[in-house]
This record gives structure tokens, sequence and C-alpha cells, in this order.
């Protein structure tokens, strides 16, 4: 009975699928829209295009039997502008496009298929089916050398462009895209001049087998089609040629991938970095006795198998300088000791320059895509990333590393744009631990600041102050700075906080900033005096050569804003800030308005002189205008408007003619400026009735109505004399009432008295 179920099991069994899930990610880019599948393993694929659409089909399910295409996520990260919709179906995937669009799929890594969908060039003719071209090379018309033919038949046969290709392989990458036939014309030619130059030097070697072929698969895979007209051939010598001549640098260089597409054989054995393993089976103190017992051997030789155990046991447990020096206790170095080396400067938290080593595994697949993180600087903005398998890479690290690794993560992925992934891990912390440390708490802060929640950023950076920390500084620049952006006092102890940082970080890029900020601080506080000193007394460190204007400007900003004209004037005319020569066009600009509000003409000219660099702006030539005007220079006033338009210049030429006495172009210069008032002010003066019979002001057009009166003098001589002059006195009678009426509301100029 048993041999019967076992085997009918055996019958059974291979007839039983399981539904194997791809998820399916996105995201944008400025130019197209990616879709990315993380596949089992690579398998053959075509694709059919329609005018709306096309299909990603699967020619051989069998191999990967049930796909299941998870589309829950796929909308989550990407508009409907390009794709308009994703659908599934056994075997095959459904794009949808929302615009004129093209789409190019190539596999990228071990098993991601990527799709990107961009709108297509109005001269671009679209195919039914993505097959390569397979074009004939078409060389330019010129004479060609005897190497020509022989040459352009082996291309053909090497590089499978002769060959009847059903399976179709997918484009190149967008980022390595180029116009290969133009230039394997160009090559072919240029290499058939140089052979029959002799510049050449031919190097035979057998062709290997063929390989597996990968069907749809990655434009870098072997072809081992060959055409059915030469299959009665022998495979050809693959010919290695390498020629440069002063007649051949018509050839640029070949377009080069970017550093995130890393290839997959770069990749280490995964337990070279599967830190998560690492940690044995016992107490730490029972493994790391027991590894001390065990690393000398006999004549106290350190065994190399036991001390890279101890290497690892110390990087599991976050101890970075104990693990390089047990590694050099390993008779050799190879490429494991390298990468162990640079992870254990990252457990540290400290600086070690280039990580070569860890950085070029940035296509690999968790953990080891984790370490390459930590070891750049920057996450590439267009790298496609593998989420969940990073945040469960993270996870599964032990805790004191999560605690330590967590937030520079979390910073790299969300400068990179990547956000939700940067807030998962965040999340991930949240559950191990209780309260943020300093650096949690700013890196929570940066998130708040991405998804535009002032509130629970201040909060979160004031929880980061609280520590001693690298983080603590970078919290406290980053509460200053965000006061003095938006206009908010700063508190006294956090300036005086934020002194005390500069003077610990000076030296560095975090001290400068922190230097500016602290100066800015005291200035917005009021004490003016203080951060002129102290500007004075750090201006050594942050700038020796005296070179940096801009945390002066910064000062001369503030003051110009905020400070009495008596502070203003004593430090800033003192010179101890800098001179016109030394300041920012738009900060001269500052100080002369300022100069010329308080009556200081003459000064304020100095800041925005024509000789000075920057100031031949139409900023600086209406304020020469001002000052000129405030001199009682109409005409120079005029000079520095010419050619400018615009109501502040129509309003400034007004002001010029009025001064020239010309009220009557005064009037006409304010009415195109938008100030009515004064308009009907020059109009007064220049005591034209016609702009003021439309006055608002009932007296003025009392004014209009009186100036069009006639002389009384001038009246007909028929006229009895008596009748004449009760005309004059009662004229005089109205004119005086207008006249006591537009004094009785017009306020008359201060007069200081002593």
């Amino acid at each position: 009975m048993i041999r019967l179920l076992v085997t009918l099991l055996a019958l059974i069994l291979p007839a039983i699928t399981v539904a194997q899930t791809v998820p399916v990610r996105s995201g944008t880019h400025p130019e197209f829209t990616r879709l990315v599948l993380d596949m089992p393993r690579r398998v053959a694929w075509r694709v059919e295009k329609r005018e709306t659409g096309a299909s990603l089909i699967f020619e051989t399910p069998d191999t990967v039997p049930g796909l299941d295409f998870d589309l829950d996520a796929v909308f989550e990260r990407i508009g409907r502008e390009r794709v308009g919709a994703v659908s599934s179906g056994p075997g095959r995937l459904e794009v949808d496009f929302a615009c004129a669009c093209d789409v190019s799929v190539f596999w990228h890594g071990a098993s991601m298929l990527v799709l990107d969908v961009a709108p297509m060039p109005k001269t671009a003719s679209e195919k039914a089916v993505l097959r390569p071209s397979s074009r004939p090379v078409t060389m330019p018309d010129r004479s060609r050398s005897a190497a020509f033919g022989s040459l352009t038949d082996r291309l053909d046969v090497m590089t499978g462009t002769a060959a009847s290709q059903d399976g179709g392989d997918p484009p190149e990458p967008r980022a390595m895209r180029a116009d290969l036939s133009a230039m394997r014309d160009a090559l072919v030619e240029q290499l058939g001049r140089a052979a029959s130059q002799g510049l050449l030097t031919p190097a035979r070697r057998d062709v290997a087998g063929p390989e597996t072929d990968m069907a749809g698969g990655d434009a870098r895979a072997p072809v081992d089609r060959v055409d059915p007209a030469l299959s009665g051939l022998a495979p050809p010598a693959a010919v290695n040629l390498r020629a440069h001549s002063s007649v051949d640098m018509a050839i640029s260089g070949a377009a080069r991938p970017p550093v995130a597409a890393v290839q997959a054989q770069n990749c280490p054995e995964s337990d070279w970095v599967n830190v998560a393993a690492w940690g044995g089976t016992d107490s730490f103190y029972e493994e790391l006795g027991r590894l001390n017992r065990n690393l000398l051997g006999e004549f106290d030789r350190p065994n190399d198998g036991v001390a890279l155990e101890l290497t690892r046991f110390y990087l599991h447990h976050g101890f970075g300088a104990e693990a390089r020096l047990a590694l050099t206790l390993r008779s050799h170095a190879d490429s494991q000791s390298d990468l162990l080396r640079e992870m254990s400067f990252i457990v540290d938290q400290e600086a070690a320059g280039d990580m070569p080593g860890l950085a070029s595994m940035l296509a690999c697949d968790a953990p080891a895509m984790l370490w390459a993180m930590l070891a750049i600087p920057d996450v590439p903005k267009d790298m496609t990333l593998d989420h969940k398998g990073l945040l469960r890479a993270f996870a599964l690290l032990p805790d004191g590393l999560r605690q330590s690794l967590g937030p520079p993560l979390a910073r790299r992925l969300l400068s990179a744009g990547h956000r939700e992934t940067s807030q998962s891990i965040l999340r991930v912390i949240d559950r191990h631990e209780e309260t943020d440390d300093p650096e949690t708490a700013l890196a929570r802060a940066e998130l708040a600041r991405a998804r535009k929640e002032p509130e629970l950023e201040r909060s979160a950076l004031r929880v980061a102050v609280q520590g001693n920390a690298t983080a603590s500084a970078e919290a406290v620049l980053a509460l200053v700075e965000g006061a003095l952006e938006t206009g908010e006092p700063v508190p006294l102890d956090r300036a005086e906080l934020a002194g005390a940082y500069a003077q610990e970080y000076r030296g560095t890029a975090l001290g400068h900033r922190m230097t500016r900020a602290y100066i800015g601080a005291l200035a917005h506080a009021g004490a003016y005096q203080e951060a002129v000193s102290e500007l004075e007394r750090l201006r050594a460190d942050i700038d020796p050569a005296r070179t940096d204007q801009a945390t002066a400007d910064m000062l001369i900003d503030q003051m110009a804003r905020h400070a009495d004209d008596v502070t203003f004037l004593r430090h800033v005319l003192s010179g101890r800030l800098g001179g016109p020569a030394d300041v920012h066009p738009a900060i001269g600009r500052t100080i002369a308005n300022r100069l010329l509000a308080t009556g200081f003409a003459d000064r304020a000219a100095g800041f925005v002189a024509p000789k000075l660099a920057g100031h031949e702006a139409p900023d600086s030539r209406r304020l020469r205008a001002e000052i000129a005007l405030a001199k009682g220079r109409p005409r120079a006033a005029e000079v520095e408007l010419l050619g400018l338009e615009g109501p502040e210049a129509d309003r400034l030429r007004a002001r010029a003619r009025s001064l020239a006495g010309d009220h009557g172009a005064a009037a006409r210069l304010y009415a195109l400026a938008g100030q009515p008032d004064a308009a009907e002010r020059a109009a007064f003066f220049a005591a034209d009735p016609a702009p003021l019979s439309g006055a608002k002001d009932p007296i003025l057009r009392d004014v209009a109505e009186l100036l069009r009166q006639p002389d009384a003098t001038e009246a007909a001589d028929e006229a009895p004399p008596l009748a004449r002059h009760r005309r004059a006195l009662d004229a005089a009678a109205t004119a005086r009432q207008v006249l006591d009426r537009l004094l009785a509301e017009t306020p008359g100029p201060d007069i200081p008295v002593n």
C-alpha cells in the first residue's frame, strides 16, 4: 500500500504548480515612467505593441509556472500621464498608454525586468512586435579597403545581425541607448581602412561553445543564433582588433552605463555580508570566550578561520575598531577582508574615504545593497531599488546596528526621493525602540520637512536638540536657519548653543554653517554689537582669506531691516562689515535705501555707484535716480531713467518733471504710473482744470470750476462799471471760500519747536 502511494505521488507532483507572485513596482522620471517586475528568474518574453498600449508576453510560461502579477502598488508613485492602466492575464502583462508613447523592455541585474514608457518622438514609426534591429549595414559612398568585406561578414555573425532571431531581444536600456547601426557602420569602415594601412594586428582565439539562450533577455547577453544560410560554415574565429591613428579620430567614445548599473558578477557571496547570521548561538560572553580560546593554534599562530569568525562576530555587535584589529590577525588579505574592513568603518560611523568594494554592490540583492547604500554619500535618484528586499535586510540586523545605521540610511533614502521607504525604516526602528535618540529624531524631522509638516518637524528637532551628538548640532542648525528664514524670533539660549557648537565643530563644513547661523541668530535677537564682535573673532576660522562676504552681508541685511538708525549707521559706515565694493549688489541697494531714508544721500550714492560690479541693473539705476532727486538734480535723475519702463520708472520721471517745474507733464506721468492722487496734485500746481474736473476730492473740483471762470477785468466793455465790479467781488468771494476750504483740509509741515 505504501509503495502504491509513493508511486501515485511521484506521478502527481510534477503536475502540481505553485503560483509565484511577481510584484510590479513603479517610478516616475522626467522623461519616462518605469515599471519594474521582480521575476523569480530570467525567462523568455516578447512585446506586442498596439496603438494604445503594449502586451508583455512570456512565451514559455511553463518555465515559471503560475505567474501572478501583484498590481496593487503600481500607481502609488506614478500618475496616469503616460501609463493609463495596467492589467494582467495568464502569462502576460497588459499596459495601456495615456499618451502617444513607446515602450522599451530590458533586464536589469539577475532577475529584474524593466519597462520604460516614454512619449514617442513625432518622427518615430511604431512596429507591431518589438524585435532587435536587423537592418543591413549601409556604408557611406566612399572608397573602401580590401578588408571591408571580410570584416562585415564576421561582424554580422558575431553580433547576430545577420541571423533570423525569432525570440526577439529587447532594446538597450534608456541610459545605454544609441544608434548602434551607425556606430557599427563607422567602426567597420575605420577598421577596414586601418587594416589596409597596416595598423592592425589580428589576435585570433577559439569561440566558446554556445551559451544558454536568453530569449528576450538582456541586450548584453550572448547571442548564439546563426542564419540558416550560414549554418554549414564553421564558426568564425573572433577577431580582437584595436587601432589608433590620427586618421581614425572621428570615432568617439562609446556610451557608458551609470554608476547604478553594476553587473551582477560584482556581487559577493551572500554570507560575506549577512551580518544577521554572525552573532552565534550562545550569549555574547560565551561566544567571545570560545573564539578567543580557539584563535591561537600551534606555536601561537592565529587561525585564519577563527580570526574571520571573530571579525564577523565583532561587526554583528557593532564593534568596528575591534573587528579591524581581529582582521589583522589573518595571514593574508583578500577581497572579503576588504569588504569587512569597509563595513567596520560604517559600523563605527567613521569617515574612511572611498569604499569601492561596498559601493560596487549597489545593484546587488539585499543585504549587499543595504551596505552599499551606507558606503556612498548619496543614493542615485534614478536608481531602481528593491524596496521590500532592503526593508527585510534592515529588519534582520541586530538591534544595535538597526539603531545606529537606521537614521543615516533613512536620510540617504529621503534625499534620493524614496520617502515611503525612508518612513518604513523609521517604523522598523519604532518597533524596537521606545524613545528617539538624536539621530532618529533628526531623520524624523527631515521626513516631516519633506512631507510639509512644520509642526512635526519642529517637534522632532526639539527632541534631537536634547542630545550631545552631531545630530544634535544639526538639529540646532536647522532650528536657527528655519527661524531666520521665516523671521521668527530666536531665543538667546539657542543662539548661545549654536555658538558653542560653532566652536566645537570649527574647521568643518558643519562648523562654518553653524557660525553663520550663530551670528545671524545674535543679530536677529538684537545683539548687533555682539554679532559684529563674534564675526571678527570667528572669521579667521570660516574665512581665513577674508574673501567670503556672505556672513557679513547677512548681518548687514538684519541691521538694515530691524536696527535703529544710530546702530545701523555706526556699524555700516564704520567699514568693519565691508565697503561698497565688498558687499553683494543686492545688499548695497539695501544699504543705500536705508541711508537715503535717513537723509544721507551722498553716502547712499557710494553703495550704488555705476562703476561697481552688478550696479548696472535697473534696480540700481532707479535707486540712483531717487538719490539724484533727493539732491535736487532732476535732469540727472532723468538720465538714469533713460530706457527704463514700468510704473516705478514713470513715477520717478513724474517727480523729476515736477521738480523741474513741468507740472503738466508730471500729472500725465503720474496717471500712467497708476497714482491718481499725485496726478491731481500735479494738475493743481499746473492750474489745469481739465484733469481736476473729474477729481475725487470735491474741493479740487471746485478749484477746476474756479479756474474755468473768466477774469472779471476782461468782461465786455459795454457792461456798466458797477456790474463789472459786482462780478469781480462775487468771484473773489468764491475764490476765498474755495481757498479757505483747501487750506483747512491740507495739513501743514511739521515745524520743530525748540
